[in-house]
Formats: structure tokens, sequence, C-alpha cells
């Protein structure tokens, strides 16, 4: 049953299934009752995963994008960046085993309204990893697309289904030691966009994708770009937003 405002009020799932994409990414996959009622999917919809927490700690939740959805199953799996105890979504992660139960909020669209025609471009680092995947996956395969995808290393990439046409580049900021999102401040800089109307998603550390944002809208016109700041160095709790 819906909350106020057609929200649905928050679930209880139980983690049924755990393992490594890659050395530093995790899938868990949740499943629940509830999980049945969720609207349609979207490209990048997301749902806030509610942290357990001891009494006397302040609960906490932390937003990821839904990386496969199995109604019949009631089954959903969520893509975990790993990078140690450095935040609690991270931490919760790491060490989450099946029969472990915890509480989701959402689900949220990624508020994109993808044009089913004219050329796309996806730029994102590991936390965006999960959406652009989403993204390609339900493109047609005759879609013009290009996708930067910045990562720690060459161990950090994954396999993708994509348009047959679709150009995906992988930046590695190791062993350069680059700084995150400059790999893809400079790739995005420095690619030519193609003629004709266009749409570009972008999500990455949001000093980063600002920077990003300020060159494609010498092209597109902001009603085009979906410029979204997941993260920001230094800031705990980052809120997802446009940036």
């Amino acid at each position: 049953m819906a909350g106020e405002k057609g929200r649905m009020p928050p679930m209880d799932v139980t983690v049924v299934a755990t393992r490594s994409i890659t050395p530093h990414m995790k899938r868990i996959t949740f499943q629940g009752d509830a999980l049945r009622l969720l609207p349609a999917e979207e490209p990048a919809w997301w749902v806030k995963v509610l942290l357990p927490a001891n009494e006397d700690e302040r609960p906490q939740s932390r937003a990821y994008t839904i990386r496969g959805f199995d109604r019949a199953a009631a089954q959903v799996d969520i893509d975990f960046v790993l990078h140690g105890d450095s935040g609690p979504g991270s931490a919760w992660a790491a060490q989450a085993r099946p029969g472990e139960s915890i509480r989701l909020a959402g689900p949220r669209s990624g508020r994109m309204k993808l044009p089913e025609e004219g050329w796309l471009l996806l730029a994102g680092d590991e936390t965006a990893l999960p959406a652009i995947a989403t993204i390609l996956e339900g493109l047609p395969n005759e879609r013009s697309v290009t996708a930067f995808i910045e990562v720690d290393n060459a161990a950090e990439e994954q396999a993708l289904a994509a348009p047959c046409g679709a150009r995906i580049h992988w930046r590695r900021r190791a062993p350069r030691a680059a700084s995150p999102g400059a790999l893809l401040c400079d790739a995005v800089v420095g690619t030519v966009l193609p003629p004709g109307p266009g749409y570009a998603f972008v999500a990455a550390e949001a000093l980063a994708v600002q920077a990003i944002k300020k060159r494609l809208l010498d092209t597109l016109p902001p009603e085009r770009i979906s410029a979204k700041g997941y993260w920001k160095m230094g800031a705990a709790g980052h809120k997802d937003r446009d940036s």
C-alpha cells in the first residue's frame, strides 16, 4: 500500500545472495514480498538502503541504483562499491551475508526522460556504473551512444551489454594516481560531440560533475543534461541531486 503522496512505505527485505562483480564491487540480492509492488522500471531508478544502527547511533541511509529487478521472484539486485570502512553503506555491504534483514525505501526515478532518438553521452565513475549499465541494457541496438567510465584500475572494468555501435571508453586512475573525476573531465572535455540532438547523463564526484556539465552546456540545453553528484570528496552523506 502506498503512503503519503503515493510513496511506498519502507520495505522489509532479506539478503538472499551476494557475489563479487569486481574486487571492489559487490552485488547483493534482496527479497521481500513488498518488492512485487514496485512501479514500472525507469532509467537509473534507485532506493534508499536504511542501514542498521545501534541504539546510541543515529540511523543512516544511502541511495543506490537498482541494478536488476525480478518482480515474479520479488527480488532486486544492488551493486555496492566497497571502499573499506570509510562509509556506512560500504562497511555494511562488505559484511552482509544471506539471511540478514534490512529495509529499503523508495524507489525514486532518476528523473530522466531519455529521448527516443538522437545520440547519447554517458559519463560516470564506479558509483554510476550500475546506472550506466541499466541505461545501456535498455537501448535499441541501433542507438548511437558513447560512454566514458572512470574506475580505479583494469580489474574494476565490467563487461556491459550495450548496442552494437556503442563506444565504451574506460579511464583508469591507477597507476597514474589521478584524482577522482579528473580523467572523466578530461575525456568529456576532449571529445567532439556528434551533430544533431543529443542527451547526456553524467554522475560521479560532485565537483567533477559540475565541471563536465559546464562543458556540455556549450552544446546541449539544460533539459538535455542529467548531471548528478553522487558523492563529494571530503563530505559524508552528500545528497544526490542535479549539479
